[in-house]
């Protein structure tokens, strides 16, 4: 095609040039011959004259039309995306990236053993596959070949068993330690790895996701300043899509600073230099200068903005993404009133789910348990009840309580009445209004504990709440262990999970069976068993599975709108991503 454009062109300027050689033989002839009449000369000459600027002018017309047609805009390889993210940078280093700019950032510089696909399925990133023995007790890990850093030294089983004795080391402090609490891991040669367990444990290999950190670079880092070692922070080194290049830190309150980090192409990744040239990724300390940000356009990307306030929203490329996670009103319920199972049952038939979904502003599903629609176990007859305030009243009620001052419900003088704790956030107060709404319906009152991030992470670390809205990350392959055994209840525990203190015998029996069969169909049984005492006791209610967005000043390539199980996953394909656009020949 480009060869016959070319002939083309050739063609049509030696035709312009016969035309011009043409109209000078008739110029010389008519003018010359005719400089008795000088006045007709010149109106010939003009008329000629005319005749050649519009010659040239039709065929610049033809020319470019012709351009268009043998070139087309499409993308190309190239082009430097500047990535708006709220909250502060701190750490890069995956063992311990925890905040949605650590994570991000240390996504981007470092590869895992596994990760998630298009169909957020688990597959091999570092690793080219993996074999379960004894009894689900051993999992070895074989590592793909010629697996390099970014600096270009070799990355070897060395490096990942390097990694996860770091992980379970107590002085390096990670918050990955207990899931890999008993767990031995030797190489048995460079591109292998062997895992074993001290029990089965049937989703120990999606456990597998987290960053690979070189031996070489950090062996003689004590494990106790490894969190604030400069390789954890301004020089890392990893195997991902991405180097790091620069930082650039503004204000010296951690709390309100603004970073702007400099990522490059890496040429040493296994499945190829990204199509991006450049990733610079600006921190925020909240939404709202995020948001005026890329209003501005200082950033030409960004995450998670609120659409209402976006400027020309028609204009602006959003993809949306689902967490594999779920929003739940949780009650404590081990304190009044809660210590009813009735009147949790009684909140569950008030509760107007899919009135909030309507006024969340993003597309999301409903959840209606423990387990996500669709996945492993899942089953619909096990779902919450219906709305039904008119029952909810029924059963209230029947317990005693009669209604009084402001239509609210009361028993022996007492109002039926508690807080609930949640994040000072837009939506949260949305989801708040709703459940307001819905429980004075039925003559509840309730009370919110709006909190800022830090204070609500120590309202979660010691359960410091009478009730709690939070998000819970529920995976790929769900293991419902640390939110709903009884084990999990005690909150003297560190970082337990179990908000709302759920203590069934029955249910932690199936739990604990079903995370440590591999046989998918007992799985199905015995969680099936923990569904349906969860569906009779309401430990909690669902909501929705919470949702992403990315928002861009241009079109992405390539960039996949799916369930991601964490903020990061956005990132699993962005090697790409392509974002530059140029005039290319056909």
């Amino acid at each position: 095609m480009k060869k016959n454009f070319l002939r083309f062109v050739e063609r049509l300027t030696n035709q312009v040039n016969e035309l011009l050689t043409f109209i000078a033989s008739l110029i010389e002839d008519d003018l010359f011959d005719r400089t008795k009449n000088l006045k007709k000369s010149l109106r010939f000459v003009m008329v000629w004259l005319g005749l050649v600027i519009i010659t040239f002018v039709l065929l610049f017309i033809q020319f470019i039309d012709l351009n268009n047609y043998f070139q087309t805009i499409r993308f190309v390889p190239g082009g430097v995306l500047s990535l708006g993210l709220s909250g502060t940078y701190t750490n890069s280093n995956p063992l311990f990236a925890t905040s949605s700019v650590d994570s991000s950032v240390s996504k981007l510089l470092y590869a895992s053993l596994f990760t998630y696909n298009q169909k957020n399925q688990l597959v091999g990133d570092l690793a080219s596959g993996y074999q379960i023995k004894n009894h689900g007790q051993q999992y070895i890990v074989k590592l793909r070949p010629n697996l390099l850093w970014s600096n270009g030294l070799p990355l070897t089983a060395r490096d990942v068993v390097f990694t996860y004795n770091l992980i379970k080391n107590p002085d390096v402090g990670s918050a990955l330690s207990n899931s890999f609490s008993g767990v031995s891991v030797k190489a048995l040669n460079n591109s292998t790895v062997e895992f074993n367990l001290p029990n089965q444990l049937a989703s120990f290999v999606y456990s597998l996701t987290n960053g690979i950190v070189p031996e070489n670079l950090l062996k003689n880092v004590p494990p106790v300043d490894l969190r604030s070692d400069n390789f954890s922070t301004f020089q890392p080194v990893g195997s991902g899509p991405f180097k790091w290049q620069t930082i650039n830190i503004n204000g010296s309150n951690p709390l309100n600073s603004q970073a702007e980090i400099s990522l490059v192409a890496n040429p040493n990744y296994f499945l190829g230099q990204p199509k991006i040239k450049q990733l610079i990724i600006k921190t925020y300390p909240n939404n709202n200068l995020l948001t005026a940000a890329f209003n501005s356009n200082q950033v030409n990307v960004a995450l998670n903005l609120q659409s209402d306030r976006i400027k020309n929203l028609s204009q602006v490329y959003q993809y949306n993404f689902l967490f594999t996670a779920g929003t739940y009103l949780f009650f404590k319920n081990n304190v009044a009133p809660f210590n009813n199972p009735r009147i949790r049952q009684a909140l569950e038939l008030a509760t107007n789910v899919q009135s909030l979904i309507n006024r969340l502003g993003f597309p999301t599903h409903q959840v209606f348990g423990p387990l996500l629609v669709g996945q492993l176990a899942y089953n619909s007859k096990f779902n919450e009840a219906s709305y039904n305030p008119t029952e909810a009243i029924k059963i209230l009620t029947s317990l005693g309580y009669k209604f009084g001052a402001k239509h609210f419900l009361y028993l022996k003088g007492q109002l039926l009445s508690f807080s609930v704790n949640l994040t000072n956030t837009p939506l949260n107060h949305l989801i708040f209004d709703q459940l307001k709404s819905d429980y004075k319906l039925i003559g509840v009152k309730i009370m919110p504990n709006f909190e800022d991030l830090n204070e609500f992470a120590i309202t979660l670390q010691y359960h410091q709440y009478q009730s709690l809205i939070n998000s819970i990350s529920i995976g790929v392959d769900p293991d419902e262990f640390v939110y709903w055994d009884g084990s999990q209840a005690n909150p003297q525990l560190l970082n337990s999970l179990n908000f709302s203190e759920y203590n069934n015998s029955s249910a932690d029996r199936s739990l604990e069976t079903a995370r440590i069969t591999l046989n998918q169909a007992v799985r199905i049984i015995k969680y099936a068993h923990f569904l349906a005492d969860w569906q009779k006791d309401v430990p909690a209610i669902g909501l929705f599975q919470p949702g992403y967005t990315l928002d861009a000043h241009f079109p992405i390539k390539n960039i996949l709108e799916k369930d991601i199980n964490s903020t990061s996953d956005i990132f699993n394909n962005i090697n790409q991503w392509e974002v530059k656009r140029s005039m290319v020949t056909n």
